[in-house]
């Protein structure tokens, strides 16, 4: 294997180089494009090369054949170039404005080498703006210790004194650190893996929230203890994107994270097994991992996860959070082809089924659930079915939808549904009778009804019979229609509560059926502007990292003050404590007061305090349980002793 620098200087503009060059290579060598990177070509012949595509520099990895024959295609096509230079020990390359070096034991380091010489500490706004695109640049090419301080983005305000601190912080950094670049040591790829590393880790935000950042890496596994392995590899790609503005939710946050991450994860495997064929060696699996336990229960426990339209394998996993390990898969191709609905002529103009990046969605699997004996119940959106799998072998136990012709129950027009999502399992019967809720979406993305409105669907399953009965049907107020998405939830109480999906509302219904709480995200009409894949009620606590505020105020009548207490987003205080504070007599309890709200309000008698001086009025926040949640700061109050005049000045 080879690494080569050829420079094929074209006078025609960058992009009709790229397609010039591109073309010549798909045609005469053989060669198909990345689906990672357009700029990445990949032989598909017995001969192996990998070539890079850049404006101005091109860099080839190959075996001599390909070398050969590139050579010699190149020469009749014309293409004018400076002679090849190949990277060696003595020979270190200049490629796309990095240096490239090799050391004996096969190590490729890559550092920036121009723009590290043009860093600066800025002085003023102007400054600011361009030492933070340098500095970012860099980040981006080859140091991603630092990509995750420095966004990309430009700032929407104008820099602030902490604004600049943090930069020259940075900054100063990278300047003394100019030859810190990415190393790239050899891997026996027969044992890699593909690594996609998402979680808060990767912020650069100071307090982790909002961030869209993952690190993709290859690597193989060393086994150092019964529960820990060290990895060793190379960085193949990297981002952290500021985005305060994507979502208010964290949840929310680490699954756009997780999704950005496992899409270039998915694209760059793509392209490693072109590669790994070309060589003859095992496909190169893909791990996700992530240290968000909230992510996790979301996509494991909850089953909430993100559509894809991807042909690929589609595999119901078990997954063990503390070993990082999926141990059960379930591959649907062989099984379910048959059963689809959405077709691949469904929409012709668009292509479907020819590119990774349309791939014919012939199944949809949209939820995963377990029962108490570890069998699986799925959700196939594209298949209008719901299948119940055995974990051990993977086999189909039954199948439940409203075709006859491949359902294992006969359902009647009551218990007919369509496009679902959200399928569940809720025990069974001393009969065994099997009790399973879904979310009936009767329509399609593409507009197409079964029905008018969407529903819950409450089901009782039974086996000796093969028969179906309807335990439950909760329309959705108002004829609302969910063209995708949705769910359902079986609350403690018997309530159920719906989220309508790309409708756009929520609704909670009693248990006897009747709508208790119905709401619309959003005043706009419904579904235009406001869409929720997973909507669900539990409780909410609120533990607020802020003081509470106080507020003292002194009445007319004598000897009396009013106290008005309040903590925002506090949840859990049951009431509050009040007390006076002085140098003398130290801290004594004057009133307590059951919580009245968002703000709680005490008369306060003073009158045993008149001849104190100074004086701090203060509160407690206590939880039900008698555990102090928080303090105010204290509030002076100076007692005219003479008068009986009071006055307050909050610290």
């Amino acid at each position: 294997m080879r690494v080569i620098k050829p420079l094929y200087g074209i006078p025609e503009a960058g992009t009709h180089w790229w397609a010039t060059y591109s073309r010549h290579h798909l045609d005469k060598l053989g060669m198909v494009m990345s689906t990672f990177d357009p700029c990445l070509l990949i032989s598909n012949t017995d001969k192996f090369g990998v070539i890079g595509m850049q404006t101005d520099d091109t860099l080839g990895l190959s075996d001599r054949g390909f070398y050969d024959l590139e050579d010699e295609e190149l020469k009749k096509a014309n293409f004018a170039a400076k002679p090849r230079e190949i990277l060696g020990i003595e020979n270190p390359l200049t490629f796309n404005g990095c240096r490239l070096h090799v050391d004996v034991d096969g190590v490729i380091t890559m550092v920036q080498k121009g723009q590290a010489q043009k860093l600066g500490i800025p002085s003023d706004n102007q400054g600011y703006v361009e030492q933070r695109a340098r500095g970012a640049y860099l980040a981006s090419i080859c140091q991603p210790e630092a990509s995750f301080d420095l966004s990309v983005a430009a700032q929407h305000k104008e820099p602030g004194k902490d604004d600049f601190r943090r930069l020259a912080s940075r900054l100063k950094w990278q300047m003394e650190n100019k030859e810190r670049g990415l190393r790239f040591v050899p891997l026996e790829l027969e044992k890699a893996k593909l690594y996609v590393f998402v979680d808060g880790s990767f912020a650069n935000n100071k307090d982790l929230s909002s961030q869209l950042g993952y690190v993709v890496m290859i690597g193989t596994e060393k086994q150092t203890s019964e529960n820990r392995c060290e990895i060793t590899g190379n960085i193949v790609t990297y981002s952290s994107t500021k985005s305060k503005r994507v979502t208010r939710s964290a949840l929310a946050s680490e699954l756009y994270s997780m999704v950005q991450g496992a899409d270039v994860g998915y694209a760059l495997n793509s392209t490693l097994e072109i590669i790994t064929k070309q060589l003859g060696i095992p496909k190169i699996p893909m791990i996700l991992c992530t240290d968000s336990f909230s992510l996790y229960e979301c996509l494991v426990k909850l089953g909430t996860t993100k559509e894809k339209r991807l042909m690929i394998d589609i595999m119901a996993l078990r997954q063990s959070y503390e070993r990082r390990e999926a141990n059960e898969t379930w591959p649907a191709l062989t099984r379910i082809l048959v059963d689809s609905v959405e077709t691949l002529a469904s929409n012709p103009l668009q292509d479907v089924g020819r590119t990774p990046s349309n791939a014919w969605d012939y199944f949809h699997l949209n939820s995963v659930d377990k029962d108490d004996e570890g069998n699986y119940l799925i959700s196939a959106r594209h298949t209008s079915t719901i299948y119940k799998i055995n974990s051990t072998d993977g086999n189909i136990i039954w199948k439940l939808s409203s075709n006859t012709d491949t359902s294992s129950f006969k359902l009647d027009d009551k218990g007919g549904f369509a496009w679902q999502h959200d399928a569940r399992f809720h025990g069974r019967l001393p009969n065994g009778e099997e009790i399973v809720s879904l979310f009936d979406n009767g329509a399609s993305s593409n507009k197409e009804f079964e029905r008018s409105y969407s529903r819950v669907l409450i089901l009782e399953l039974n086996h000796n019979q093969g028969t179906v009965t309807v335990v439950k049907t909760l329309n959705a107020p108002d004829g609302v229609s969910a063209h995708s998405q949705g769910n359902a939830q079986v609350l403690p109480n018997g309530n159920i509560f719906a989220n309508w999906g790309d409708a756009g509302a929520i609704t909670e219904f009693s248990s006897e059926g009747k709508v208790v709480f119905h709401s619309y995200l959003d005043s706009t009409t419904p579904g235009l502007t406001l869409q929720n894949y997973r909507g669900f009620r539990a409780n909410w606590t609120g533990r607020p990292s802020e003081v509470p505020a106080i507020v003292v105020l002194d009445q007319t009548a004598q000897d009396l003050l009013d106290v008005y207490v309040s903590w925002n987003g506090d949840t859990e205080t049951a009431f509050w404590r009040f007390y006076a504070k002085d140098q003398n007599q130290g801290t004594r309890l004057l009133k307590k007061v059951q919580r009245q709200g968002f703000e709680t309000h005490a008369v306060l008698n003073v009158a045993s305090l008149r001849s104190t001086k100074p004086l701090e009025i203060l509160a407690e926040a206590v939880g039900s349980n008698g555990q102090v949640l928080g303090r105010t700061l204290g509030v002076s109050v100076s007692l005219n002793v003479t008068s009986g005049d009071i006055q307050a000045d909050e610290l």
